[in-house]
């Protein structure tokens, strides 16, 4: 989700009981879409207030969070929980935050798996969520 003080064309800016945001309607409809491929999960500092938050706002079902505690402050802060929650199945995992160390884990893994960078002040866009449906596609073939 889009951080940072503009409004996109095509975003819209609304107040939660601690932060600001600022997202695209599509992303919501991206989201409900992708949910009947895959099992979304939030890996979000956010925790489980992103459901109430960005999850209420997309109208999407409450999801499973990842637990980040302890997020080192070098490389994909991430990674570490990420790998423990996907053990050995398929994996998009779609975050701003994704560096060399990411792409050198997805890259040795047995299964399939993407890694979608996306800008932190614009989030996900309609080319990200493409390669999300045909990486969905492939990976049920």
């Amino acid at each position: 989700m889009p951080l940072g003080r503009s409004v996109p064309k095509g975003f819209v800016r609304f107040s939660t009981a601690t932060a600001d945001i600022v997202v695209s309607k599509a992303h919501g409809s991206w989201l409900r879409e992708l949910s009947g491929v895959y099992e979304i999960v939030w890996a979000s500092t956010w925790g489980d207030s992103a459901n109430d938050s960005f999850g209420a706002f997309f109208g999407l079902p409450r999801l499973q969070s990842v637990e980040l505690n302890d997020l080192p402050r070098i490389g994909t802060r991430k990674l570490s929980h990420i790998v423990a929650f996907a053990g050995e199945r398929p994996l998009a995992w779609v975050d701003d935050e994704l560096y060399e160390d990411a792409a050198d884990w997805a890259a040795s893994r047995g299964t399939l798996t993407l890694l979608v960078r996306t800008s932190p002040y614009v989030g996900l866009t309609e080319p990200d969520f493409e390669r999300l449906r045909a990486f969905a596609s492939a990976e049920s073939n």
